[in-house]
């Protein structure tokens, strides 16, 4: 299973040389898998980091309906191709999930209908807590987070190798944690992860304090509360997304320091085996991806 980002900003996209390196585009990342089916993780802007993409059938999985999940979709070049098999899936929560793209299409927003994108030939929903998907070799978890308006949907994907093993990934972005509870359910999910792509919008200097009451509601979390989650989770590899717009390449280069030394810290403290730790980094071409990880 190959992991690429897409885009890796929260929030808005963003432009400019303090960018570069960690990149302006929103939320999208790229699941392939060893049976050669594609699943991509959300339609921020970054999705047409895909526009060239082959794969005739595309899973297009959302965490939610806020628009920097989603604002990338009407420049989605495969959805106008009819001969594409797009399935999208998002959580049932009293709104419609095709309803809100087609908003999105509407003609004071957007001058092209949703009904123009001949690709899409299924939009479903399902209730976080289900099992999604499962081929016989890959399969699909999801789990409710603390998000605002409805929630967000982490998504977890088990693989089976050859050797009877299973390679997992875990795309946990957007979620706050809401006291012992929601931290329970988390680690649980996280639990023996290969790799995790986790929430860290917030700033070291916000993060550092015990509580952010100001931020409360706002639905994102913190490098700390991630390192620690991923120490007890005993996940693998803990890598951060969903930046602030304000976050700089500068920045993030010296949060990713910041994040070792934490990680050894936890590690000594709950007695556990560090968790390796990094920020993502988009990919830079749609031949060569730059940050790609492979489980």
């Amino acid at each position: 299973m190959r992991i690429t980002l897409f885009g890796t900003r929260g929030s808005r996209p963003v432009s400019g040389p303090q960018y570069n390196c960690y990149g302006g585009d929103t939320t999208c990342a790229a699941v392939f898998a060893n049976s050669q089916k594609t699943f991509i993780l959300d339609a921020g802007t970054g999705i047409c980091g895909l526009n060239q993409i082959g794969d005739k059938e595309l899973y297009l999985l959302l965490t939610h309906l806020h628009w920097d999940h989603i604002q990338g979709l009407p420049f989605f070049e495969p959805a106008y191709n009819e001969d594409k098999h797009i399935c999208i899936y998002g959580k049932a929560n009293g709104k419609s999930v095709r309803g809100a793209l087609e908003n999105q299409h509407e003609q004071f927003n957007f001058p092209v209908p949703f009904t123009a994108l001949k690709g899409i030939k299924d939009v479903l929903e399902f209730h976080p807590g289900e099992e999604i998907y499962d081929d016989g070799e890959l399969s699909i978890d999801t789990l409710l987070q603390n998000h605002p308006s409805g929630g967000s949907v982490a998504y977890r994907f088990r693989e089976r190798l050859a050797d009877g093993d299973c390679a997992t990934f875990v795309f946990s972005t957007d979620y706050e944690l809401e006291g012992n509870w929601l931290d329970d359910r988390v680690a649980e999910f996280w639990d023996g992860a290969d790799l995790v792509v986790a929430d860290m919008h917030y700033e070291p200097q916000d993060s550092e304090r015990e509580e952010n009451k100001y931020k409360s509601g706002w639905g994102h979390s913190d490098y700390k509360s991630g390192i620690r989650l991923a120490t007890v989770a005993e996940v693998k590899i803990l890598v951060g997304t969903h930046f602030n717009p304000l976050s700089t390449d500068k920045y993030l280069t010296e949060l990713e320091s910041r994040m070792e030394k934490e990680a050894g810290r936890v590690a000594e403290q709950l007695g556990k085996a560090k968790v390796e730790t990094g920020l993502a980094q988009p990919s830079q071409t749609h031949i060569l991806p730059s940050q790609t990880y492979v489980i």
